[in-house]
């Protein structure tokens, strides 16, 4: 059986910045699928087994996108999946402060497009274009 295509889950609570991060991922042809809170996210990762990465705001409102790596790795089934993460601050500080593993990784805004492209690509395994 061959392994489905994987896709990019992008989460923010800023509805334009997710639309133009889906839409600049699917115009270098990496599939993706937008959440807009963290209900959703969880709710992505739940129900879709082929989201390989994800692009992940550290401030959702009220919420914390640091939330959706505990929801994670205390869930048995995500945690073994190899998932990657791409968190989003403008904060240094909050940057420093978020565990780096081999699996983690940290972005400060103004994230520059082609550098996203171009980790999202490694992280996928995706030959870049």
């Amino acid at each position: 059986m061959e392994k489905a295509e994987q896709s990019v889950l992008v989460v923010d609570d800023v509805i334009p910045i997710v639309e133009e991060m889906t839409c600049f991922l699917e115009l270098h042809n990496i599939p993706s699928q937008a959440a807009y809170n963290l209900c959703q996210a969880k709710n992505h990762l739940d129900t879709n087994s082929n989201i390989g990465v994800v692009i992940c705001d550290v401030r959702l409102g009220e919420e914390s996108g640091l939330d959706l790596l505990k929801h994670v790795k205390s869930n048995e089934k995500l945690s073994c999946k190899g998932l990657h993460f791409v968190f989003v601050t403008g904060e240094s500080v909050q940057a420093q402060q978020i565990s780096r593993d081999q699996d983690t990784f940290v972005m400060i805004k103004p994230v520059q497009p082609y550098e996203l492209v171009n980790l999202v690509q490694d992280l996928l395994g995706v030959a870049t274009s």
